[in-house]
């Protein structure tokens, strides 16, 4: 099933569905709580300025064009790469809704852990989900030939790769 939520015309999320709530589990939150979201600003929750600054944009082209916007990223779980597509789909009264899909699922060879902090000196694409290790930009699911220890915990700060902001700079650029 669809993750699927709301926001008002404020930014804040209002709605969500079960399957928004048990993809959140699944992604390593086992005290997930949906007060930590619903209620909350979208661009509050969502780590990264590059990160927050696509999604704005994302969300301002649907509003302008009144035509649903569509991305494929990756948010991947410890245990396996999920490739999704999110469709954001403004709504009366400036409200939107987001619905996403997952288009396929592979697992990892090895579990891989990450730990967010700003400060972290290994960033991490918030897109496509490779992480820059010594200047070269590595997929988690080829982690296993970088480390062999499958409970290191790597520290990662959000960013975007070059590639995936050069493609979402053409995607928000576009008939804009």
């Amino acid at each position: 099933m669809d993750v699927e939520y709301w926001m008002d015309q404020h930014g804040v999320l209002y709605d969500a569905n079960q399957s928004f709530h048990l993809f959140a589990q699944d992604n390593e939150h086992p005290t997930y709580d949906p007060k930590q979201w619903i209620g909350k600003n979208l661009l509050d929750v969502i780590h990264g300025d590059r990160t927050r600054l696509l999604h704005d944009a994302l969300i301002l082209k649907a509003r302008l064009h009144s035509t649903p916007v569509e991305l494929s990223f990756r948010c991947d779980s410890p245990t396996s790469a999920r490739y999704l597509r999110m469709v954001i789909v403004a709504q009366p009264n400036l409200h939107i809704h987001f619905r996403i899909h997952t288009d396929k699922e592979q697992a990892y060879p090895q579990p891989v852990f990450f730990e967010y902090e700003a400060s972290a000196s290994v960033p991490r694409c918030d897109v496509c989900n490779r992480m820059e290790v010594e200047g070269t930009w590595i997929d988690p699911l080829d982690m296993a030939s970088v480390s062999k220890d499958p409970d290191l915990i790597w520290k990662v700060c959000h960013s975007l790769c070059s590639d995936c902001d050069q493609h979402f700079t053409h995607l928000v650029i576009s008939e804009s």
